[in-house]
């Protein structure tokens, strides 16, 4: 599948990309290696480009074959990709700069971020602070397991959190 295909088929992606607003900031702001769980028209060719002059490690999970085509569009020596059964097996590098958070289905988030606590930055897209959605993805599960957590929002809403730096003093 094209990106232009892609936008095509999906035209409610086109007015997407919300989250980049605090994804892009911690990228730059942090070291290691990235993780992305979920694949998309927004951030996985902004992931990609971000990491390519330094060749920083970017690994992006998918669940879904039908993105298989797109997403292996980005495939290089520093771009991994893998089409997982279950976020939960993958075993994720430490230290961690960045985990991106778009996965679906999106209740087994909250699972997928329990093992992320090591990173330097979460970042999850789709938390709509305070509104339904966010507790329907039982994410006030999670909370308590970081020090720092930022919110950007209200919908479709993104959120950062973190156990090494002041999520909120990043974006300031």
């Amino acid at each position: 599948m094209t990106i232009l295909r892609a936008f095509k088929e999906h035209r409610e992606w086109i007015t997407g990309g919300s989250h980049l607003a605090l994804l892009v900031p911690v990228v730059m702001q942090s070291s290691g290696p990235i993780v992305e769980l979920g694949c998309g028209l927004w951030s996985t060719p902004v992931l990609h480009w971000a990491c390519y002059q330094r060749k920083r490690p970017l690994h992006t999970y998918e669940n879904n074959e039908r993105f298989n085509d797109f997403v292996n569009l980005f495939r290089s020596d520093y771009h991994q990709v893998s089409i997982v059964p279950d976020y939960t097996s993958i075993v994720f590098p430490d230290p961690c700069g960045v985990a991106f958070i778009d996965q679906v289905p999106e209740y087994s988030r909250k699972d997928t971020i329990r093992m992320l606590t090591h990173a330097e930055y979460v970042v999850i897209h789709d938390t709509n602070p305070g509104q339904r959605r966010s507790k329907q993805y039982s994410f006030e599960q999670i909370w308590d397991l970081f020090n720092y957590r930022f919110d950007l929002g209200p919908s479709p809403g993104t959120t950062v959190v973190s156990n090494v730096h002041d999520a909120e003093k990043a974006f300031s």
